[in-house]
């Protein structure tokens, strides 16, 4: 196996044991209605992924006013737009460079909490990342990126780390 395979092997399976301890603390922690109240409809993954795709392709064209309108709330209210073009460029700044995406399992959580895992792909390196994503009036927004790191095992926040 080579050693590039091998990393990428490692990331993911990190990934998926770090994926599930963020589903579980979603669960735990999220007010579950009765189904008569609140039928529990999953949607298509391919929602979150678009999203993600979109938010992308507008960090890549330095358009971060667009990049921010996909942010949920609480991201807003943290990070000011100037603040979030900065956070973006130092703390995640494989999302702007020139590297494939491509998408692993999203989970779901009373239909207000999902997640997705995402990989991006350059020549020098990969990288493994969970998005964190919150129902917000109808629609997904994303909550949070966190980068998972080969062999971490440590819980994920739910937003990003300055």
């Amino acid at each position: 196996m080579t050693p590039r395979l091998r990393a990428w092997v490692l990331g993911l399976a990190g990934g998926l044991v770090v994926g599930a301890g963020v589903f579980r603390y979603l669960q735990n922690n999220s007010v579950v209605l009765p189904a008569t109240l609140l039928p529990i409809v999953e949607p298509n993954p391919r929602d979150l992924y678009q999203i993600v795709e979109l938010q992308i392709a507008a960090l890549r064209k330095d358009d971060y006013t667009t990049a921010y309108s996909f942010a949920a709330t609480g991201i807003r209210q943290k990070f000011p737009r100037e603040q979030f073009r900065e956070m973006i460029r130092s703390s995640y700044p494989q999302l702007i460079g020139d590297t494939r995406v491509s998408f692993g399992e999203t989970r779901f959580a009373a239909s207000v909490k999902a997640s997705a895992l995402v990989f991006l792909e350059s020549n020098e390196r990969s990288t493994s990342m969970i998005y964190l994503f919150v129902k917000e009036n109808g629609q997904w927004k994303i909550e949070g990126v966190q980068v998972i790191k080969t062999g971490s095992q440590e819980g994920l926040p739910l937003e990003p780390q300055t």
